[in-house]
């Protein structure tokens, strides 16, 4: 599946989805297609990004509630932005590390699962 937005493939049993800079964030409705064909292992790879909009919490949040009643993870990976602190700042810590995990690369976003 291709978008002007994103991307996917497949890395064994995980799809990741490559968001792509100068794009708008996909929207919910274009996801859920590849939700609905795929293993419920997502990787977000926000590399193609040079910030992190808030649309992309929106994103992880409904990708999470539609995979985790199947037993479905999502990852996050490769954020230029200091997303730690902005998670902080936003005081939205322990909420966002219920809907995902953030890694620093895909290769270790991958070996979570």
């Amino acid at each position: 599946m291709a978008n002007p937005s994103f991307h996917t493939n497949r890395q064994g049993d995980v799809t990741v989805v490559s968001l792509i800079e100068g794009t708008s964030v996909p929207t919910w409705t274009e996801l859920v297609a590849v939700l609905d064909e795929r293993p419920p292992k997502i990787v977000i790879d926000i590399t193609g990004l040079s910030a992190f909009p808030t649309q992309v919490v929106g994103l992880i949040i409904g990708v999470h509630k539609r995979i985790s009643p199947g037993g479905g993870k999502v990852r996050l990976c490769n954020s230029e932005t200091d997303l730690e602190s902005l998670v902080r700042i936003a005081r939205f810590n322990a909420t966002f590390r219920k809907y995902c995990e953030v890694f620093p690369t895909l290769e270790r976003a991958l070996e979570d699962f």
